[in-house]
């Protein structure tokens, strides 16, 4: 189990670092709480703090009762559970799911791989034959010549937990064959949000606006270019002798973020800066404090909080160093560098509670990913706290930079008198 830290630091930046590593002997929530609980422990963080978490979506982990979030949550009533990046291409697996004909294409698209990647001999007439086929387009002058074009592709697999593998497959599925092209217009849409949500500390509010972006254009492709989509697409069908799917029918929504979940998403967007701070709501402000992180301000602060937003409102709306700020990190380092976050102390006090909401499980996954470089078949018996420093050391490695080999040494030959030099 990896376990990644997300906090505002004091220059205001939002950090996401990578921990620890904890083995355990099963995966239930108690017994994973309890690593967690002993790792926070043996640094003096209090369990009290936590102001979000974010899992991989299994059961065991986001359970309404007895899941991994709701032990935390009854500790720390406030450490609020958003898994929202990775529940977008759940969702996105899940509504294929709904649409037999889209389903049984990607199911065709593993059998495809399947086929091709486990023969050795297939794969390599596979290459042959689109090689043969980039000669014949080059020397009629279909294909412009290059330095790294043109180069021999693989399919590719594409996995329902991995941020982009769907438009990925398709996009060397094309390359091969290219009768595929109609299917890739409306993943190509969302594709630029599943890329973005890769990147390390990346906010909630701009998460939502990415999101809403994506909406945009998913809904201006239904009113300008739907008619022309389904033309490619029932040409496509027809040339290929294919069904073709009812476009009229109705299909089951799934819902995969819980009511509170939503509200917390909704009140936190009034703290935007973006577009002049367009997004801007004294009352959903307020409201974003009082019902979700009451624990955080007195009855006198809430009374407070409003006064501050109101001055708020008429200094920072009207001073050109706010002005075409893209995101809500950027806001508070700016109050930082103005001077204004202690006369506006309360409001960074929310902002960096907002901050704090995880918003992608990338950095997670990386970790995982790292630990295959590291734990290697030659260095499979490392112990879990040698295996978490060198953990630390690779993936932090631009802090690792910092960091002074003599002075390693000198403190390691002061420890005890070593036999062999190390200079």
């Amino acid at each position: 189990m990896a376990i990644v830290l997300r906090f505002v630091n004091r220059d205001e930046f939002v950090q996401e670092r990578f921990f620890d590593v904890v083995g355990v002997d099963e995966t239930s929530a108690k017994t994973l709480k309890k690593g967690i609980c002993n790792v926070l422990t043996c640094h003096n963080l209090q369990v009290e703090n936590m102001r979000g978490q974010g899992y991989d979506g299994a059961s065991n982990m986001r359970g309404a009762w007895n899941g991994l979030q709701a032990l935390f949550l009854k500790d720390s009533p406030y450490a609020y559970y958003v898994h929202f990046a990775h529940q977008l291409q759940l969702a996105l697996v899940a509504a294929a799911k709904d649409v037999p004909d889209v389903w049984n294409f990607f199911s065709k698209l593993n059998s495809i791989v399947n086929l091709v990647g486990v023969s050795p001999k297939r794969h390599m007439e596979l290459k042959n034959i689109k090689a043969a086929e980039l000669v014949d387009m080059l020397a009629s002058g279909e294909l412009a010549t290059g330095k790294g074009a043109n180069q021999s592709r693989s399919l590719q697999r594409p996995g329902a937990t991995r941020w982009g593998s769907h438009f990925g497959a398709v996009s060397k599925l094309i390359e091969m064959f290219t009768v595929a092209q109609t299917v890739l217009e409306i993943m190509g849409i969302t594709h630029c949000l599943c890329q973005v949500f890769q990147c390390k500390s990346q906010d909630i509010i701009n998460a939502l606006d990415l999101v809403s972006a994506t909406e945009c254009n998913l809904q201006k492709l239904r009113q300008d270019g739907w008619d022309a989509f389904i033309g490619d697409v029932t040409s496509f069908c027809i040339s290929n002798k294919i069904d073709m799917p009812d476009m009229s029918a109705h299909y089951k929504e799934d819902n995969r973020f819980t009511e509170r979940t939503t509200r917390l998403l909704v009140l936190s967007s009034a703290l935007n800066p973006v577009d002049g701070f367009k997004s801007f709501k004294i009352d959903d402000i307020c409201s974003l404090a009082s019902e979700f992180y009451p624990g955080d301000f007195t009855q006198v602060e809430m009374g407070n909080l409003r006064r501050q937003l109101k001055l708020y409102e008429y200094d920072v709306f009207h001073n050109s160093k706010f002005q075409n700020l893209t995101s809500l990190s950027e806001l508070c380092r700016r109050l930082v560098e103005t001077g204004k976050v202690s006369i506006y102390f309360l409001i960074d006090r929310l902002v960096r509670q907002v901050l704090t909401l995880p918003v992608s499980m990338a950095t997670t996954e990386r970790a995982f990913s790292a630990m295959k470089l590291v734990k290697t078949t030659l260095r499979n018996k490392m112990e879990d706290g040698f295996l978490a420093d060198c953990l630390v050391i690779y993936i932090e490695r631009e802090l690792a930079r910092n960091i002074d080999s003599d002075s390693i040494i000198n403190d390691f030959y002061s420890i005890k008198n070593r036999r062999a030099p190390l200079k």
